[in-house]
């Protein structure tokens, strides 16, 4: 995975993250040590405007590090090329973050259409995430996902949301703040979206 080598300049234009490739026993190792690195990772809140639905990851209870059976959006940590001579997601945080939608959501996004991409720094459990915050799922595709062994597939209807997102000790912090940054950008989509 890609380990932030220091943070970054936010004031930067364009902002450049630094980082070095480390290995799981590594990470392991420097957590139990209380030295918590900052890793990188992808992220994708999904949604279906023909459905109107947010597509969320329920966190596996046995697999996962943090946040177990908590809702979340779908990633991962973001894989540098050069490891083992193997490209892995390249110098593309975009790619990574639609390899891991076909990893836990067995759908694929469209990478040309970008939406709206934020970074969210999550200092308790160590990940710097880069965010795409919004990708309209077409209701077939919707309907195909299905989950791996990492969690859950979740739906939320629209008209849900705001009872679901009172909730806040069933999310995972920084993908309930994605809902909310959505939202408050009007959450953009294909189709004219109205939320109270």
């Amino acid at each position: 995975v890609a380990v932030l080598c220091n943070d970054p300049v936010w004031d930067d234009d364009p902002v450049v993250l630094h980082v070095r490739a480390g290995d799981y026993a590594e990470l392991s190792a420097l957590r139990e040590a209380k030295r918590n690195p900052m890793m990188l990772s992808s992220v994708v809140l999904l949604f279906c405007s023909e459905s109107r639905q947010l597509l969320l990851h329920r966190r596996a209870d046995g697999i996962s590090r943090d946040h177990k059976g908590s809702l979340h959006v779908f990633g991962g940590a973001y894989m540098p090329p050069g490891v083992d001579g193997r490209d892995y997601d390249g110098l593309s945080l975009v790619l990574a973050a639609a390899r891991e939608v076909r990893e836990e959501a067995r759908v694929s996004i469209d990478t040309n259409a970008l939406p709206t991409m934020l970074m969210i720094r999550e200092p308790l459990i160590g990940f710097l995430q880069f965010a795409l915050v919004g990708v309209d799922l077409s209701r077939r595709a919707s309907e195909s996902a299905f989950p791996n062994f990492e969690g859950e597939i979740t739906r939320v209807a629209f008209d849900d949301l705001k009872q679901r997102l009172a909730r806040e000790h069933d999310w995972v912090p920084s993908a309930r703040a994605q809902v909310l940054a959505w939202l408050a950008l009007g959450a953009p989509a294909r189709r004219n979206l109205r939320f109270g």
